[in-house]
């Protein structure tokens, strides 16, 4: 799952012979619990400390401007200078007397989630809160399928849903709505504390305990795989001293956004969506297919069981100076299939009509390879 990939651009600090590196987007960023800020290699086994945070973080969270904020467990809403670490408070919580404070995400539009618990009713709440007034309201008691999630981690989902996880499953609820649905997502062999995603390379991290029964923690790697996240080896081992406690995974500018709805190829640089309309007028957009391939990927509709479109975005640009778009499918729905080259802005839409089968699309001219041209042949 890992490739090998130097952290470069960094300079040492002699006195201290600490890394001051800038935090490069798709990076893992980490809180751990005496308040040191820490860079991940994610695709390497090295880490390097980037500050001093001053405080302990219960949560982080990159917001969509690129802002890193951290939550304390008492509420406490910061931001926070990368590479420095040097933080400033935005704004209070609603007190340690009757919430303790667990996570925090960004939305699309730029909305704060905050997960907490509520000592009055012993559950679980998400909600939202204001970013410049600190006001808090939305919140919903988190329920999937009637039972109680007592749940510790969220991570953004696309539009309004979040991700909630407890200490092994993972579900999905949107904010102000008090149920949550299992995603078919479980970590069997850990029992985790935080979640970090990066939806476009279809992987992530948890923070667990240690699985031979030794005190501290480890970062687990897990990619995605068609029954739910599959856990690797661990990246990282901890004592409880100096271990990790709260981290964020900061997607690349530019590439694809993190969307179960998007599907993004040839390394970020293709974003590929779909929307449909059926017989009796239902309008909705095709769900992604979680797979680890960079070329290829798949659409579903009404059932994650039943694929609808495959399509291929293929590099040829060694052979004629374009990327190829193949596109098949087994739908006779309308449907609108749409490719955008975020490298120069060209878009093409591949459309097929209600009650026609899926023509077979062989589009070896889509995009032109150059980055400098912004032509839609």
């Amino acid at each position: 799952m890992f490739r090998n990939r130097l952290l470069v651009g960094c300079a040492v600090a002699a006195a201290a012979l600490i890394p001051i590196c800038p935090v490069q987007a798709g990076e893992l960023v980490a809180a751990d619990t005496r308040g040191g800020l820490w860079l991940y290699g994610a695709e390497t086994a090295s880490r390097m400390q980037l500050g001093d945070l001053g405080t302990e973080f219960i949560g982080l969270a990159f917001a969509p401007d690129g802002g890193l904020y951290g939550l304390e467990e008492d509420g406490g809403l910061w931001s926070i200078e990368l590479p420095s670490g040097a933080a400033e408070e935005v704004s209070q919580g609603a007190g340690p007397d009757r919430f303790q404070y667990r996570d925090l995400a960004f939305g699309d539009t730029g909305q704060i989630a905050i997960l907490r618990y509520n000592f009055d009713t012993r559950r679980s709440e998400l909600g939202r809160r204001d970013l410049l007034t600190g006001e808090e309201e939305g919140f919903a008691i988190t329920i999937p399928g009637g039972s109680d999630l007592d749940a510790y981690a969220i991570e953004p989902f696309g539009g309004d849903e979040f991700l909630v996880m407890n200490h092994r499953d993972v579900y999905s609820m949107s904010v102000g709505q008090g149920r949550a649905t299992f995603t078919g997502f479980s970590f069997p062999q850990v029992v985790a504390s935080a979640l970090a995603v990066d939806y476009a390379n279809a992987r992530g991290w948890v923070l667990s305990d240690l699985t031979d029964g030794e005190p501290g923690l480890q970062l687990v790697a897990v990619d995605g795989a068609s029954q739910g996240l599959a856990t690797e080896t661990p990246a990282y081992r901890f004592p409880f001293a100096v271990g990790p406690r709260a981290m964020a995974f900061r997607p690349s500018p530019g590439n694809c956004p993190r969307d179960p709805q998007t599907l993004c190829l040839q390394n970020g640089r293709f974003q590929l969506r779909v929307e449909w309309r059926d017989f009796d007028g239902n309008e909705g957009r095709g769900m992604t297919v979680l797979d680890r391939s960079d070329t290829a990927g798949q659409f579903w509709f009404f059932d994650e069981d039943n694929r609808e479109l495959l399509v291929k975005v293929i590099d040829g640009c060694g052979e004629n100076g374009h990327f190829w778009v193949f596109l098949a499918g087994t739908t006779n729905v309308e449907h609108e299939f749409t490719v955008t080259d975020l490298a120069t802005g060209a878009e093409k839409a591949y459309a097929g009509a209600l009650g026609q089968p899926v023509p077979t699309r062989l589009d070896t001219v889509a995009f032109a390879c150059g980055a400098e041209s912004g032509e839609d042949n």
